[in-house]
């Protein structure tokens, strides 16, 4: 039996469009500082209503979050030590293959 989802939760979706309209939808993305996941889901939200409009709103702030997190979290020292280790690591552990 298949999997009952809530109403909000996401899911990954499949979708084909001419490559035209996908450069015309990354450029307006770009534009805005929205990923193309998030610029399809405005432009649904804003097809579909108010309510879409508030969930997307959250999908944004979520993306944003995150977004900002990372760069954070790339400007760390600590954090670039630990990623230096760890690929000195691996260097050293593939030498020795």
């Amino acid at each position: 039996m298949a999997k009952k989802r809530a109403d909000d939760e996401v899911v990954s979706f499949k979708f084909r469009l001419p490559e035209r309209l996908r450069r015309k939808l990354e450029a307006e993305a770009e534009k805005a500082g929205r990923s193309m996941n998030t610029e399809l889901l405005w432009r649904l939200g804003h097809t579909f209503g108010e309510e879409w409009q508030r969930f997307i709103a959250r999908v944004e702030d979520k993306e944003r979050e995150r977004h900002e997190f990372n760069e954070q979290l790339q400007q760390d020292p600590e954090f670039q030590k630990f990623i230096a280790d760890a690929i000195a690591k691996w260097d050293r552990e593939k030498e020795s293959r």
